[in-house]
């Protein structure tokens, strides 16, 4: 009888762990505007772009920093895409750009052109020079597709 109940728990619990670490991809909650509400962790899946043309994902670059999340002060992030259509990654005339701003202090933007290095991710040094909400856009253009990937962070 205590074999069975164990056979049933065992059975009960493994599907329903599996169905919780498999969700759908793209969970990070937006608002009306498309904005993806936060920074994910050092890690975590890709997420789409705001015209589902790539899939992308930006994250601390691990070898500079022992920090998981943003910072204020140099943040080196490497930057992962591939197409959405058919998972293939970015051509080599592939261009990533980076604006970033603060919101609530007009003329504090700033923009910078990732460097692609031989893995196929891009590297961007964003230097978040104070306290408070960022706004942080990928542009992305690769061939005649071009979309964005908008990031709001609080540091």
């Amino acid at each position: 009888m205590r074999l069975s109940k164990y056979i049933f728990c065992t059975l009960l619990i493994i599907p329903l762990s599996f169905t919780i670490s498999c969700g759908p991809m793209n969970t990070e909650s937006k608002s009306d505007s498309g904005v993806v509400s936060s920074l994910g962790q050092a890690s975590g899946p890709a997420k789409v772009t705001t015209g589902n043309k790539f899939y992308v994902s930006m994250n601390l670059d691990n070898t500079s920093t022992t920090m998981s999340t943003p910072h204020e002060g140099e943040n080196n992030f490497v930057i992962r895409s591939v197409r959405a259509s058919n998972l293939q990654p970015l051509s080599a005339d592939a261009k990533v750009t980076v604006f970033y701003e603060m919101p609530t202090m007009p003329g504090m933007e700033m923009d910078d052109v990732a460097t692609v290095q031989p893995d196929g991710s891009y590297r961007v040094n964003i230097v978040l020079s104070m306290p408070g909400l960022w706004k942080i856009v990928l542009t992305i253009k690769d061939g005649d597709l071009q979309d964005q990937y908008v990031i709001e962070t609080k540091i």
